[in-house]
């Protein structure tokens, strides 16, 4: 059962305040370790090698991991954590080959002459706006024109001028990326909130204790990532608390982050697959409107019965076609509470109804039409039209479950 959107907007605030305040105490907790208690140790280690490749080991695992889980379940909509996550890689590995100096000079604030860790910076910002990307893909089927334009324009001025100052080792040129940080750590910390708000409402959508987990570990480890993130661009490697002045060990950051996304990715691939709204039901039903099958996620849901509204949409398809002159296929049906997905075969369509239609869900219903095809096509090969076997529908809600893993099919 899914649940409420009144109960979502009454849980909403204080589930959030919970991971903030948890996430908040975990941070302090790790920098009164690294910085005071082992701090003399912890400094000792950042001087050596084994610092950064460490990081590097560790977001190569998150993104091997990732990328394994995308093509074993052919899941799409993964391509922006994985960018991310490729990105993060980069970023370590090229700091491994001149850590003698990037050591010492974090990022976008490197002494010049330094090509390679210039490009690693690069890297960093086409992390951070690519999981932006993967959150806008997650909630919504178009980009927000205000929120990707202000995102672009504090991130991409940095990523141009890095790239000019490789080519050009115009050092003049490359001092004026500190005007922009400020804005470019605005930009973090606004991505890192809004990632927050969907994985959250994911949380409270799913019933399944592994999608959870899951959500929790992605919730904690992108707050990790966007204060290693903004601690670099903001405060350098220091902050003084009054009794102690801490160092924020900002790759441990980045390693305990992507440490904790592979768990929850090894544990269950799909806990990014979920969507934070409500999905209705899927049918399934030929040209003259007869159903074949059809799935319903909420017991809540309209029970008319399936022949009638197959039949409905078969003539309201049939009519728009008529009135507007059209010979396409209708695609998807918009209202001001909803939507329908509709994808059209040559004998027969699916239709998913959900409260919501974003980027991500459109690439899961692809997927699941598609994986569906054989299964339908040895149905509509018979004369009449016969109820799925039990074998069949086990596959079909099979699918459902790799599609859409958000629900627990009975």
């Amino acid at each position: 059962m899914v649940i409420s959107q009144k109960i979502i907007d009454r849980h909403d605030l204080r589930n959030y305040l919970l991971v903030i305040l948890f996430a908040t105490m975990g941070i302090l907790g790790y920098i009164i370790i690294t910085g005071f208690i082992f701090g003399s140790a912890m400094s000792a280690l950042t001087l050596t090698i084994a610092y950064p490749i460490i990081a590097t080991l560790t977001s190569a695992i998150f993104s091997t991991i990732l990328f394994v889980r995308a093509k074993q379940n052919n899941v799409r909509g993964m391509r922006y954590m994985l960018i991310f996550g490729f990105s993060l890689f980069m970023f370590n590995l090229l700091q491994v080959f001149r850590w003698d100096v990037a050591h010492d000079h974090t990022p976008f604030k490197r002494p010049i002459g330094n090509e390679i860790l210039n490009l690693a910076d690069i890297f960093i910002t086409i992390a951070i706006f690519s999981l932006y990307l993967h959150f806008e893909s997650i909630e919504n089927d178009r980009f927000h024109p205000i929120y990707g334009s202000l995102v672009a324009l504090a991130i991409f001025p940095i990523m141009a001028i890095n790239f000019v100052v490789i080519v050009t080792q115009d050092e003049e040129l490359y001092s004026i990326i500190e005007y922009f940080l400020t804005s470019f750590s605005v930009a973090v910390i606004f991505i890192i909130i809004y990632g927050i708000r969907i994985i959250l409402r994911i949380y409270l959508f799913t019933e399944q204790d592994v999608i959870k987990k899951g959500t929790l570990a992605m919730m904690i480890s992108i707050i990790y990532m966007g204060i290693a993130f903004t601690t670099q661009t903001l405060t350098s490697d220091f902050i003084n608390f009054g009794l102690f002045e801490a160092e924020i060990h900002q790759l441990w950051l980045f390693a305990l982050a992507t440490s904790m996304l592979s768990y929850a990715y090894i544990v269950n691939p799909y806990f990014l697959y979920s969507f934070p709204f409500n999905i209705s039901e899927i049918m399934i039903y030929d040209h003259d409107g007869i159903p074949l099958w059809d799935y319903k996620f909420s017991e809540t849901h309209d029970h008319k019965p399936l022949p009638i509204k197959s039949s409905a949409l078969t003539a309201i398809g049939g009519l728009l076609k008529e009135v507007s002159g059209f010979s396409g296929s209708m695609t998807n049906i918009q209202f001001t509470d909803g939507s329908m997905l509709i994808a059209v075969t040559a004998r027969y369509t699916l239709c998913l109804i959900t409260e919501k239609n974003s980027r991500l869900i459109s690439w899961a219903f692809k997927g699941f039409s598609r994986e569906m095809k054989p299964l339908i096509e040895k149905y509509m090969q018979k004369t009449l039209r016969y109820d799925f076997s039990e074998e069949d529908e086990n596959e079909a809600k099979g699918l459902i479950t790799k599609f859409f893993p958000f629900t627990t099919v009975v």
